[in-house]
């Protein structure tokens, strides 16, 4: 059945603070799950590549808590102008969802996966920058913001290996307090790559954090594709990236009293109120 907004954040805090003396659940279905309305977007660009990658990212830095971690699947569409990740099995689930919901279902099967929380656009709105939306905790909203496209200071080493059928060159480079390393292919001549990654001569097919917090690995390339890059339009809060950086500390520090503001409503643990000041560790890449 459809869950209301109230009840199913519930059910999300809930199972979060049952394992609250480790600070972090490892089912923490909190993350943001969900996007807009699949129909509400327009095209910026036909996609020739369709590049798929696999994350593992890490929730806690501290080694007792390893198995706080999530998987997730990456797309990137590369157009001639314009490339775009999102995280593929949330939209797919929201396609579904739409699709059952215009055909009158009375009822749509929920996502509760974590996944990435953030949408780039490169090149959009205009070339040399890149779009940014971020995935609010439930219906907190999206954020988004524009930037100049980063900088990761790459240096090129002598280092290669094959990935998919791919001779790949290794990288090395920072962005924003991590230190990166990078695999890319001259084959694919598209100086573009998983997030934010872009700035070395031909496709990123694999990419880490020294520490391998997060850890990017191309499972499948497409080519030769005619697919529309779409960007979403329902509402988003614009913001600069500083901005939204502070929400999204905020949303983390005092999750309870976040989602309280965003759903107008008062939050519950039974017919208890404790736990309300609990809070959890914000792993992200950008550590600046």
């Amino acid at each position: 059945m459809i869950i209301s907004r109230a009840m199913k954040l519930i059910r999300i805090l809930m199972l979060c603070l049952s394992v609250q003396g480790l600070s972090l659940s490892a089912q923490m279905y909190i993350f943001p799950t969900a996007y807009g309305p699949s129909d509400k977007y327009q095209v910026i660009d036909t996609a020739r590549y369709e590049i798929t990658y696999q994350i593992n990212a890490k929730l806690n830095p501290n080694p007792k808590y390893s198995f706080v971690a999530y998987e997730d699947v990456q797309t990137l569409l590369i157009g001639k102008n314009v490339s775009a990740t999102y995280s593929r099995d949330i939209l797919k689930a929201r396609e579904e969802a739409d699709e059952e919901l215009r055909k009158r279902a009375q009822s749509v099967e929920g996502f509760y996966d974590i996944t990435f929380p953030e949408d780039v656009f490169k090149g959009y709105p205009k070339p040399g920058e890149l779009t940014s939306s971020y995935r609010l905790f439930l219906s907190a909203g999206y954020g988004q913001y524009t930037e100049v496209l980063p900088s990761f200071k790459w240096q090129i080493l002598s280092e290669s290996k094959e990935i998919l059928g791919y001779k790949c060159q290794k990288a090395q480079g920072e962005f924003r307090g991590r230190k990166y390393i990078a695999w890319f292919t001259s084959d694919i001549p598209h100086s573009d790559g998983p997030w934010k990654f872009c700035g070395l001569p031909g496709l990123i097919l694999a990419v880490e954090d020294t520490d391998k917090y997060f850890v990017f690995t191309c499972i499948d390339i497409k080519n030769n594709q005619s697919q529309p890059i779409r960007f979403w339009t329902y509402p988003h809060i614009k913001s600069s990236r500083e901005k939204l950086r502070t929400i999204i500390q905020r949303m983390h520090k005092q999750p309870i009293v976040f989602c309280e503001q965003a759903l107008g409503e008062k939050i519950y643990m039974g017919n208890t109120n404790k736990n309300r000041d609990f809070s959890f560790l914000w792993l992200w890449l950008e550590v600046e």
